[in-house]
């Protein structure tokens, strides 16, 4: 991971931690539920994961009236959701940086767009990045796995998120900037993410 990081990084010796810190988690507590049978005590697993790709789901789309207005609804959030691509371009940015790469923004978002096209029609969530995935091999690896462990590799991640400068700092430069920001946070954080979103272009598009 060292390799990944530019020499004037600050956290360059520290990273290491909690990059490992998951991944030695989720495989100790694997092996440790299998060898104990904690299974059989209480202890919630995450069972069988279903392998492969999931089947086309192409046969389904539908064009009837009655589908219509939840298809607007749905492009709506798609449209919404598309504008948080900048977060994926800054981080693809700063790899390519590292090795003296260029990235040019409309590819990215033209691959972007195809990958969620094709990905709606194995019943894929709508994604803004690629992430990992188990095809085959790994599936039946994580069937020991706790739920508990799971759940808090994901709460650990949560507060690395917040970044309460760049919201002093967004406070400094531009005060409806800072609304639409807080205005997203409260939306997402008491309703949904689809919430939070609306709030975020409402107040950029009103003020």
């Amino acid at each position: 991971m060292k390799l990944l990081i530019p020499s004037g990084y600050k956290e360059q010796e520290t990273l290491l931690v909690p990059v490992v810190a998951p991944l030695l988690s989720f495989i100790l507590s694997t092996i440790t539920v299998y060898l104990t049978n904690a299974k059989d005590h209480g202890i919630d697993i995450v069972k069988q994961v279903q392998e492969g790709l999931n089947p086309s789901s192409v046969h389904q789309l539908q064009f009837d009236g009655s589908y219509v207005e939840g298809v607007a609804k749905i492009g709506f959030i798609v449209a919404v959701v598309a504008l948080t691509v900048g977060e994926t371009m800054a981080v693809g940015r700063f790899f390519a940086s590292i090795k003296g790469h260029h990235i040019n923004a409309n590819k990215e978002m033209v691959s972007l767009g195809f990958m969620n096209i094709i990905g709606s029609m194995t019943s894929c969530y709508i994604a803004t990045a690629t992430v990992m995935i188990s095809l085959k091999l790994f599936t039946s690896l994580m069937y020991y796995t706790p739920v508990a462990v799971i759940a808090t590799i994901v709460l650990v991640a949560i507060p690395r998120l917040i970044n309460l400068s760049e919201a002093s700092n967004i406070w400094k430069v531009d005060k409806l900037d800072f609304l639409a920001c807080i205005g997203a946070f409260f939306g997402v954080l008491f309703s949904c993410v689809e919430v939070g979103l609306l709030v975020a272009v409402t107040f950029t598009f009103a003020f």
